[in-house]
């Protein structure tokens, strides 16, 4: 984990793992892969999102700290990610919904 106090912690110790998921999604929907994640969310099918799409919207230093921490190179962990993500998320919310903070803590 780095030392520099200005980098946001956001996939460190600084906030519990399960808030870290909101984190994810707001970086997708702000790093332009909001109809994706809507699919994931809503109730119908999920639409696909690209390895490269990913990448973009997460943007380099959370690969960076997501390689590092896996110890999966950058195309492996976009590659994985892109085709389990999907799942994750719709799994995640069966009333085609974005989690809550409220939900999170049950």
């Amino acid at each position: 984990m780095s030392s520099d106090p200005h980098r946001p912690q956001f996939l460190g110790r600084a906030l519990p793992a399960r808030l870290q998921v909101l984190v994810v999604l707001g970086l997708l929907v702000a790093g332009g892969v909001a109809p994706q994640v809507n699919s994931w969310v809503g109730h119908g099918a999920n639409e696909s999102v690209q390895p490269g799409q990913l990448g973009s919207a997460l943007g380099q230093n959370v690969l960076a700290e997501l390689s590092q921490r896996t110890g999966m190179s950058q195309q492996e962990l976009l590659s994985q990610l892109s085709t389990v993500l999907p799942q994750i998320i719709n799994h995640m919310t069966p009333n085609g919904r974005m989690p809550t903070l409220a939900d999170l803590e049950r």
